[in-house]
């Protein structure tokens, strides 16, 4: 990959599931076009995980719930390095691929999902990191690589302030509600019951699909 211009810099994002497909979006959407965002991603094509519960049955077919990512991130103007992550060298800011290539970066990302050795590295989760990141955290993530970059305001954003809405689609008896373990009480919490979690489901991934099928993380 050719060195960047001196005044541009290079924001390298590792992995392009959920978190690393909307943090490379909303970086490329706050960065000026001088500078780079690049996604390093063994998997050629992003998988709806949700839905997988439908092709065994035949409800879904696999192309129904996958696309490829290349094109997307190309339209995108975000490049797209579809390899394995091999190593980081720190000190001189390098990602090394399975294809040999070292990718300098002024900022990094690394947003590859939960199938981590978590003891071989400091920082990272489940417990006293945050590895397992959401939607929200990497859109805050961009949002501060983008300031760090060049410039601008850099936010905080505690878990607690996370919204966090879980649908368990069981038919009739399907329930929305409010899940995750950083939030607090709240007064009005959000359960629905019935039908309506089954509707909710189906309307997310076809609305979400699409929207990354053209690149326009409206979610």
């Amino acid at each position: 990959m050719n060195e960047t211009a001196t005044d541009s810099k290079r924001a390298v994002i590792a992995g392009s599931s959920f978190a690393g497909l909307t943090a490379a979006f909303e970086l490329r959407k706050r960065l000026d076009s001088k500078h780079e965002v690049v996604v390093i991603e063994p998997r050629d094509h992003f998988t709806f995980i949700p839905s997988l519960i439908w092709v065994p049955f035949g409800m879904r077919d696999p192309e129904d719930v996958t696309f490829k990512l290349e094109p997307v991130h190309s339209k995108k103007g975000i490049g797209f390095i579809n390899e394995w992550v091999t190593g980081f060298d720190l000190d001189n800011r390098k990602v090394m691929t399975s294809g040999g290539q070292e990718v300098g970066y002024d900022s990094l990302l690394v947003a590859a999902g939960p199938k981590l050795a978590f003891d071989r590295t400091d920082g990272p989760g489940p417990e006293n990191g945050y590895t397992q990141m959401s939607e929200t955290m990497a859109k805050v993530a961009a949002q501060n690589m983008a300031a760090d970059i060049q410039g601008g305001e850099r936010r905080e954003m505690p878990m607690s302030e996370m919204e966090a809405i879980c649908i368990l689609d069981a038919g009739n008896a399907g329930i929305i509600f409010k899940a995750d373990h950083v939030l607090g009480e709240s007064e009005h919490p959000h359960v629905m019951s019935g039908p309506q979690a089954h509707w909710a489901k189906i309307a997310f991934e076809k609305i979400y699909l699409n929207s990354r099928k053209h690149g326009h993380p409206i979610l």
